[in-house]
């Protein structure tokens, strides 16, 4: 497994608390089960990039055409959260757990005594949930190890594996989306 303390790489991370599960796996996947892995993955994030898209972002300056948008969007947003609701009621989400993402990994604080990884490099899934009212999580494979020890908890960290370059360029789109909103939350407040 790559060095554990450059996980993320030299890259915009994400930073949050958010529903996460992993499993280590019993063996590599193969190539075509990474190929559906990465063409699910991909399709979620486009789809997650167009619910997110304000109205107006696409560049169109007809504001009739606006209003309307808007209004469709307020349908769908009251559509989504109820479907989500009653997702959420039948599925019941993992615990959250704070993280931070890169397009190259993924490290996060587990407290549960759930089994850790005894070895560094260690394959497993990783499930994150990035949006909990839309209970699909984006499904990762990677190489996992403890990265550091504390008395409650243990930081754990994956370096994805076998991600195709569509997978890695929708992950980083998302990732600035998400940093861009935080820059701008911090200078509205």
């Amino acid at each position: 497994m790559d060095n554990l303390d450059n996980t993320l790489g030299d890259r915009i991370v994400y930073r949050g608390r958010l529903p996460l599960e992993w499993r280590l796996a019993h063996a590599e996947p193969t190539a075509i089960e990474l190929s559906s892995l990465n063409n699910e993955n991909a399709k979620l994030l486009r789809v997650f990039r167009a619910l997110d898209e304000a109205p107006g972002e696409s560049g169109d300056n007809n504001t009739e055409l606006q209003q309307a948008i808007i209004k469709l969007d307020a349908k769908l947003d009251l559509i989504l959260g109820l479907m989500g609701e009653m997702l959420s009621r039948q599925n019941v989400l993992p615990p959250a757990h704070d993280f931070a993402l890169s397009e190259l990994g993924l490290v996060w604080v587990e407290k549960s005594d759930q089994t850790l990884p005894e070895a560094p490099g260690e394959p497993a899934y990783i499930d994150l949930y990035l949006k909990p009212d839309f209970p699909q999580p984006i499904k990762f494979f990677g190489h996992i190890g403890i990265k550091k020890r504390g008395t409650k908890s243990v930081q754990l960290a994956a370096r994805f594996h076998g991600m195709s370059e569509e997978l890695q360029d929708e992950l980083a789109k998302l990732i600035f989306r998400q940093h861009r909103r935080m820059i701008a939350n911090r200078r509205g407040g």
